[in-house]
């Protein structure tokens, strides 16, 4: 009886370990997704000079964009 259970265990982490390894790689994409519809949209409406303030606000918010998505799925 007790090697069932510990079948089961290991059977129970195996997919717990492959679905936390399927959902780190969807919040990658959606991240990576994210990041290049922001970029193409500043692209898109205006290019902008890479020393100026907005650059600058531009660069803080796809970093802030980054850490909330790696701090959304743990």
């Amino acid at each position: 009886m007790s090697s069932e259970k510990i079948n089961a265990i290991a059977e129970q982490n195996d997919i717990e370990n492959l679905f936390v390894e399927c959902v780190e790689e969807v919040r990658k994409d959606i991240m990576k997704r994210r990041l290049k519809h922001e970029i193409y949209n500043k692209k898109k409406y205006k290019p902008f000079d890479p020393k100026t303030e907005e650059a600058k606000d531009f660069e803080d918010s796809l970093l802030k964009l980054a850490q909330l998505a790696k701090d959304k799925v743990r």
